[in-house]
């Protein structure tokens, strides 16, 4: 089985297919239908419904009690019911009680148009070596241990200081 996640377009779909036999199994994700058109089977997965979306980004967020339910539910409308964007945005609120950095957030994220722009919120904070850092290890994710990608880390971060 190969998985291709978030293929742009239908010309890079076929770049990195590679010849397949009889018995091969290919699941292909991407946001732009027309991508996947010479597919077989095509299943569409939906946003997620708005009681959904609020459940997941409250349980990552933990919203104090005296925040503004309204402001929440801005937030999450915000998030376009995009599991990931629902996820990041509620960490990077988690444990926050001051009303500024709800409004803040959700300032920001209706900045961005696009989904995957919204997750710029959990780069922004970062410095740029962090950043970099951040980016190199995105490259290793699953492919090697987490204590080499610790080192890694730590050698990039004292190559740099």
């Amino acid at each position: 089985m190969l998985v291709l996640d978030d293929v742009e377009s239908h010309a890079q779909l076929l770049k990195l297919l590679p010849p397949l036999g009889r018995s091969s199994r290919v699941i292909v994700t991407s946001r732009d239908r027309d991508t996947l058109r010479s597919l077989t089977f095509i299943h569409e997965v939906g946003q997620l419904k708005h009681e959904d979306a609020r459940m997941l980004f409250k349980q990552h967020a933990k919203p104090d009690a005296g925040l503004d339910r309204s402001l929440v539910k801005e937030i999450v409308g915000e998030c376009k019911g995009v599991p990931l964007v629902l996820e990041v945005a509620g960490l990077k609120l988690q444990g926050k009680s001051d009303e500024r950095d709800w409004r803040g957030a959700k300032s920001k994220l209706s900045s961005y148009p696009e989904v995957v722009d919204k997750l710029r919120i959990s780069l922004e904070p970062l410095h740029q070596r962090e950043r970099e850092i951040f980016l190199h290890i995105c490259c290793f994710f699953g492919e090697v241990s987490r204590a080499s990608v610790f080192w890694i880390w730590e050698a990039m971060r004292q190559r740099r200081a």
